[in-house]
């Protein structure tokens, strides 16, 4: 059963597009459509969440767009780049404002905000997001709104700012998140090469959609996964928050875990207090699926939440389809080969003759063998010593 149905809505084809449609649905329960306008028509009350990438620009005007969201109680993703119009985006939503020319650029890389308290990451993601390629951002100043809560901030020309990068606000139970720059499919591009995976920016992205989609929760405690499917070599994270009836952030009592697996086997657990928050790395579990309940007691009342997740192998053969022509042009060319696409294979023949380096090699090889191993040897040498022998007791010699 489908959680999310995401539609990507841009205002022309970007390579961002399939990036983030190829990281969002690495969740098995996320359905993602792209489309453009001004030719997409659809419906948009269907979605449980809406990316604006580049829009609203100076060609595409969302207000149509905005009155569906709005309607519809619909959250929504600004992803913004170089063909996106600042004006625009500035009545669009109220999570940041741009001042300046988008029609400059400026390269912007992630700082971690110490004030964002609304999820926790990885901390190899917070070691290693600053070393990421940088993202394109309209050239400017940027303000986060009254509201806004800042989850990243720029890093410009390695000088951390107070700009926002990714942002989040509410307004009338409706959830808004705002990227200020474009470039992500470069993030993802880079965490393969790095580490042969996609995980630091899937859980990057995976955890902005959790955050902007998800519900108001008017619960006093509450207690979740990173994500509801992991695979068996990914480390299952737990968050736990307990509000007070101010609904003030508190962690003074210890909040207990107790995680189920299949066969009822139970696994107990204990959260880390982080500043005024909860935070528990249960490492990893095998295959299966699992339920679990947090629990705590805090002014007299016992409180529980529960959930499941699920554990899948690792199939490295189905986790990257595509095949990646440039690390393959790369790897011919250190070699100093040649790649050869299939309307270019009568070419193959002359550049193999052609090159120099490919020459015929003769081998010899030897080996030895025991003298105990030659039989025929060994019976010639048996038979004239029984000759020998022979004719010395013939004639008389013995």
């Amino acid at each position: 059963m489908l959680d999310k149905k995401i539609l990507l809505l841009a205002n022309a084809p970007h390579p961002d597009l399939g990036a983030l449609k190829n990281l969002i649905t690495i969740n098995k329960n996320y359905e993602v459509e792209i489309g453009f306008l001004p030719e997409f028509k659809h419906n948009l009350a269907g979605y449980n969440l809406v990316i604006l990438h580049n829009l609203p620009s100076e060609t595409n005007d969302i207000t149509s767009v905005l009155n569906q969201l709005n309607k519809n109680n619909i959250p929504r993703i600004f992803v913004v780049g170089m063909q996106t119009s600042v004006t625009r985006l500035n009545n669009a939503q109220e999570v940041i404002k741009i001042i300046g020319n988008s029609k400059n650029t400026e390269d912007i890389q992630a700082e971690f905000s110490t004030s964002f308290h609304q999820f926790t990451t990885s901390d190899e993601l917070k070691n290693k997001l600053k070393i990421f390629p940088p993202l394109q951002a309209p050239f400017g100043e940027y303000k986060a709104g009254a509201g806004s809560s800042v989850f990243l901030n720029q890093s410009i020309k390695k000088i951390k700012t107070n700009y926002p990068l990714i942002a989040f606000d509410e307004k009338d139970g409706v959830k808004t998140a705002v990227i200020t720059g474009e470039g992500i499919w470069r993030w993802r591009l880079f965490d393969y090469l790095q580490h042969n995976n996609y995980d630091l920016v899937h859980e990057l992205v995976n955890k902005t959609i959790l955050l902007t989609s998800i519900k108001t929760d008017k619960r006093k405690f509450r207690a979740s996964t990173s994500k509801s499917l992991y695979k068996d070599n990914e480390q299952v994270i737990f968050d736990a928050q307990l509000y007070n009836d101010s609904y003030e952030m508190i962690n003074e009592p210890d909040v207990n875990l107790v995680v189920k697996d299949e066969n009822g086997k139970e696994f107990q657990y204990t959260f880390s207090k982080t500043q005024n928050y909860y935070t528990l790395n249960a490492d990893l579990f095998t295959e299966g699926n699992y339920e679990y309940t947090a629990s705590t007691h805090y002014n007299g009342k016992n409180q529980s939440v529960s959930g499941r997740f699920t554990v899948e192998p690792l199939q490295l053969e189905q986790y990257d389809l595509t095949a990646r022509h440039g690390l393959l042009r790369n790897i011919s060319e250190k070699y100093h080969g040649e790649m050869v696409f299939p309307k270019d294979m009568s070419k193959l023949k002359d550049l193999v003759l052609g090159n120099k380096q490919i020459k015929p090699m003769l081998y010899e090889s030897r080996s030895t063998k025991g003298i105990i191993h030659l039989k025929s040897l060994f019976f010639l040498i048996l038979g004239l010593l029984t000759i020998e022998w022979f004719l010395r007791r013939y004639f008389g010699n013995y």
